[in-house]
């Protein structure tokens, strides 16, 4: 056994040895620039300006330098050409300190100091770059980390520390440094093991900044080559969140098989295999809800497999209602009656915009990602009188509309007045972020911002249960409490 794992051990070593070597090889920056007549006239200079670049003409109170000398020629024409790609494609831009520019100029600067012995920033991975840019920033007293206060779901008040944006920089710049190699050597985003579902076509949910789909640990290979499939083909008519979930289920019974049967091919997984799983899933003592989603998960990637031919699974394979655990009931989820009582009646401590959304998803019991996305143009009326509201559903992505009460469509309008003055005629968001930087300009409040301001007013103004317990708050509860009202008025289920 001893000697085994040592030969496993040198073995993964090689390998890595010879993948380093290759990538090294493929990793060449003069390959970057094939066509020189599309760089800028200060291409060769080492201190760009940025802001005679990017705002000719214009007045700035502090110059916007970008110095590469010093650095090694192979990572000074790496991050030039991130530099040059990010600002110069409007993913970055020029903001008051501290911006992008800034955390760039950190980064050269640790690098100078530094001199990693390296001839490309993708010889390292990421979290090893991180490690060694947290060590050197904590040592010198130069660490930008913050601290991040929340409310959890029990209602007590929390602290998390935030890594230095210099992190998030150099992450941003390997990403694009990677995404031309790999298009100069012709590889896709399907052969990569970790998506980026934008690169597909696929738009995230607004709201939320979660883009990537992870399948390194799928395995055995013909069963991670499934799992792409599948989520490319998932991706067209479901969302992202959902094709997580499918590829949670899908990894878990990867690592069963590897573990009971490593050598095992789409053929022999039958229904002897899935009675063993499915013995081991509830070994675990996981809740019956989350086995009932993995189980309903394999059903439906199976099925779909089996269909399009992208894994062979046997007839005997297929999962039967009966596999599918009992759920005891839940609880309501719902808002109880006293609670949105307090809730309405303190929404004086919201910001504005966020009282008004909150109205709005009570009225009609709109998902979030729905009404962070409303735009100014969606208010209608008909001939009568009555008011109609124009949304988008992100999650089953197609047009809808709802009745609207005349209050509520008062409220909408002052928004879209509000708007107006503090944005200009031509935002077409009812409710645009107004977070400081560009990343933000013209881009949707995240979901977090909302859950955090609805939580801090819950803490603030010692809104509890009937049992006194502090109120935890999610936005989908509107959701829920919209429904049960409806419910409650004698509405059929099948129309709600």
């Amino acid at each position: 056994m001893g000697q085994d794992s040592s030969y496993d051990c040198c073995a993964k070593r090689l390998m890595s040895n010879q993948q380093r070597h290759a990538n090294i090889s493929r990793h060449d920056p003069s390959r970057l620039i094939r066509d020189t007549s599309v760089l800028p006239s200060f291409w060769d200079d080492e201190r760009w300006d940025l802001a005679a670049w990017l705002c000719p003409g214009q007045h700035r109170e502090r110059p916007e330098i970008l110095d590469f000398g010093g650095l090694p020629a192979p990572i000074r024409e790496e991050l030039k050409f991130a530099c040059w790609h990010r600002f110069g494609t409007g993913e970055w831009r020029l903001s008051k300190p501290p911006g992008p520019s800034e955390h760039v100029r950190r980064l050269i600067w640790y690098l100078k100091e530094t001199s990693p012995r390296v001839n490309s920033l993708l010889e390292r991975s990421v979290p090893e770059w991180e490690l060694s840019i947290r060590t050197y920033f904590v040592e010198k007293g130069k660490w930008r980390g913050r601290v991040q206060r929340y409310i959890d779901a029990s209602g007590t008040p929390r602290e998390a520390q935030r890594n230095d944006p210099v992190l998030y920089a150099l992450k941003l710049i390997s990403e694009t440094i990677q995404d031309a190699y790999d298009a100069l050597d012709g590889i896709s985003e399907f052969e990569q093991d970790v998506w980026d579902v934008r690169k597909l076509g696929y738009a995230p949910s607004p709201g939320t900044n979660k883009y990537q789909l992870n399948f390194t640990e799928v395995r055995p290979l013909w069963l991670k080559q499934a799992a792409k499939s599948f989520c490319r083909y998932w991706l067209t008519e479901r969302t992202r969140g959902d094709c997580e979930n499918k590829l949670k289920a899908v990894r878990d019974l990867g690592r069963f098989l590897h573990k009971t049967r490593p050598e095992c091919k789409p053929q022999d997984v039958g229904r002897e295999i899935l009675l063993e799983y499915l013995s081991a899933l509830t070994a675990r003592r996981l809740a019956a809800s989350t086995r009932r989603g993995m189980i309903s998960s394999l059903r439906v990637f199976c099925e779909t497999c089996s269909e399009e031919n992208w894994a062979a699974f046997p007839w005997e394979f297929e999962v039967f209602d009966d596999d599918l655990p009992r759920v005891p009931k839940r609880d309501p989820r719902h808002l109880e009656e006293d609670v949105l009582q307090q809730l309405t009646s303190n929404l004086d401590g919201l910001p504005t915009h966020f009282a008004r959304m909150l109205v709005i998803q009570l009225d009609l019991g709109l998902r979030i990602s729905e009404a962070l996305t409303l735009r100014t143009d969606c208010l209608s009326q008909d001939t009568t009188g009555e008011w109609t509201l124009h949304y988008y559903q992100h999650k089953v992505k197609r047009q809808h509309q709802a009745p609207l009460s005349k209050d509520v469509a008062a409220l909408i309008q002052q928004q879209v007045e509000d708007v107006r003055v503090q944005f200009g005629e031509g935002e077409r968001l009812l409710f645009p972020s107004t977070g400081k930087g560009p990343k933000w300009k013209g881009k949707p409040y995240n979901e977090n911002a909302v859950v955090d301001a609805l939580n801090r007013l819950c803490y603030d103004r010692n809104i509890r249960d009937v049992s006194g317990r502090h109120v935890h708050i999610t936005t989908h509860q509107f959701r829920h409490t919209v429904g049960a009202g409806l419910v409650n008025r004698g509405v059929p289920i099948t129309v709600i």
